[in-house]
């Protein structure tokens, strides 16, 4: 079964937004590429729903630790994770923090300890083939001649 926003309640999606936000923000600073996923994990949950929160509650979802999400279907949780993860190696870097918050979500969401390893091995993988982008982007930008 393939899974995308759309399948997920209101309190799932506000679930994984707030995960989301947090992996972001854990280092204290947020990167362009991190910018981009944070705008669009906002956007994740309806408009309806963020203008009923006041800024109070808007404050406290960095602040408060996510609860469990009972009842999610394997895809459901592979699809929050694999995103955390690919989101976690945006950047190039995984720090430590940003590890421990994935570590802590994929318990969440239902996965084991096995699991878990293997997830944050990926994460690993990933932030290496994003930093190889980078290199590989700027030796293309020193040897770019575009054609007339």
């Amino acid at each position: 079964m393939v899974v995308c926003l759309e399948d997920f309640t209101a309190a799932e999606r506000k679930w994984f937004a707030q995960a989301i936000w947090k992996i972001i923000v854990v280092d204290g600073q947020v990167s362009p590429e991190e910018f981009i996923d944070l705008r669009e994990a906002m956007n994740w949950t309806k408009k309806e729903e963020i203008e009923a929160l006041n800024q109070a509650e808007l404050e406290q979802l960095t602040k408060f630790p996510l609860p469990p999400l009972p009842g999610l279907s394997f895809e459901k949780a592979f699809y929050m994770l694999a995103e955390m993860i690919r989101v976690a190696a945006a950047d190039s870097r995984l720090l430590l923090g940003e590890l421990n918050l994935v570590e802590h979500f994929s318990n969440l969401l239902g996965f084991d300890e096995r699991a878990t390893e293997q997830a944050l091995n990926w994460a690993e993988d990933l932030r290496k083939v994003n930093l190889a982008k980078i290199g590989l982007s700027q030796l293309c930008r020193d040897h770019f001649c575009p054609k007339a």
